[in-house]
């Protein structure tokens, strides 16, 4: 349960960088 935890927590990080980098 921690392991899914972490990757969506990674994948959303990874998502909001993504983010800004487009802005």
């Amino acid at each position: 349960m921690a392991d899914h935890h972490n990757a969506a927590v990674v994948m959303r990080k990874m998502f909001e960088v993504e983010v800004e980098k487009r802005e």
